[in-house]
């Protein structure tokens, strides 16, 4: 959300209904931003869409060096707070339309609508991730076991976009 992912840059915590933790928030965060020194090299952030424009509003600020698209479903998570599903996907697309230009889209090959949409968009990099087709497969990194592959499969991509030889990568999901 537009408080969440600020607060999850700078390492605070939520301030919900409480007017001094918010002031808190605020000194800290004004440190933090101008005097800090140390800083994660990578940091992971979920971006969602539970309305219209929430990930349109947050890339306008908000440059990724990698992207992941998991799914466009059918019925996707909050489809009720938009117009229709493909309203849903394209505020999701959103998120690749942000890469910087150097940036690795990382997107799922078993996902048609996925396979569809970027062959739309003009993406630089990409690495594509799939049971059985894709740069990762699933018997590359030996994910049978997992009840939902995907998320390891995505996480070995971005391992991969981050400069990961492949043979570590499959020595971590041993």
């Amino acid at each position: 959300s537009e408080i969440g992912v600020p607060l999850t840059i700078l390492g605070l915590r939520n301030g919900w209904l409480n007017p001094f933790k918010w002031g808190w928030n605020l000194t800290k965060g004004f440190f933090i931003s101008f005097f800090s020194r140390s800083y994660p090299k990578v940091l992971v952030l979920e971006i969602g869409a539970d309305k219209p424009h929430d990930i349109e509003s947050l890339v306008r600020w908000l440059k990724p060096d990698i992207a992941v698209l998991t799914s466009l479903p059918e019925t996707p998570v909050h489809v009720a707070n938009f117009p229709s599903v493909e309203a849903v996907h394209q505020e999701k697309l959103n998120l690749l339309k942000a890469l910087r230009k150097d940036g690795v889209a990382i997107l799922n090959a078993d996902d048609l609508k996925i396979m569809e949409a970027q062959s739309r968009l003009n993406l630089g990099k990409k690495i594509l991730f799939g049971l059985e087709v894709g740069d990762v497969t699933a018997k590359d990194i030996f994910v049978p076991e997992f009840c939902n592959p995907y998320p390891a499969l995505a996480g070995a991509c971005v391992a991969k976009a981050l400069g990961m030889d492949m043979a570590k990568i499959k020595e971590i999901f041993k």
